[in-house]
């Protein structure tokens, strides 16, 4: 909500449709979005809990990440730790599974090291295709899809042509889906 508060302040700040303040606001929106993506991972790293997968254990407790975190560990471990009950004092929420451990680690990795690369004109292109990777691979669980739809497209702002107008049609088919789903003319979705 913050990150878009902020878009939406720069937006009324800046008259895009002026070449030279539309350069700045993309300028600005993409160190940003390098700010946000960098201090999420630093935030992960000072916490800790993405070290030994705690924070992706307890997320078990979120009906839509289950079945992705099922699929990173065995059955008997994720057993026990649906059976550890989130109640005060409940855990702790260590894992032994090495694909959740890894999984979890490169999370905030990922968030640290990519907003380098996108700063970097060599490794530009890659960055962008890792931070597409890293919000699909987040969505899959935390389906937040306005969030991945906005961290998205601040990740082709970094691309040298006009990716915003190629993926627009799938983003309006997205939302219209979310839109009909919403007003029950198709499934009900889960989407925070």
């Amino acid at each position: 909500a913050f990150l878009e508060l902020y878009l939406c302040l720069l937006s009324a700040y800046l008259a895009v449709d002026r070449a030279e303040e539309r350069i700045l606001f993309v300028r600005a929106t993409r160190w940003i979005f390098c700010l946000v993506l960098f201090y999420a991972g630093l935030q992960k790293f000072v916490h800790g809990y993405y070290f030994h997968g705690q924070y992706l254990a307890f997320s078990v407790w979120i009906e839509s990440f289950r079945p992705v975190l099922a699929a990173l560990v065995p059955a008997s471990e994720f057993a026990r730790i649906v059976g550890l009950g989130v109640e005060v004092g409940a855990g702790p929420y260590l894992v032994d599974s090495r694909p959740l451990l890894i999984a979890s680690n490169l999370v905030w990795i990922a968030e640290i090291i990519i907003p380098f690369g996108l700063l970097a004109r060599p490794t530009r292109a890659l960055a962008v295709v890792a931070s597409l990777a890293l919000v699909a691979a987040i969505e899959a669980g935390a389906r937040e899809l306005f969030f991945g739809m906005l961290y998205a497209n601040l990740a082709l702002l970094f691309t040298t042509s006009d990716w915003h107008q190629r993926f627009r049609p799938v983003f309006a088919l997205a939302l219209a889906a979310l839109l009909l789903s919403r007003l029950g003319i198709l499934p009900e979705a889960t989407f925070f």
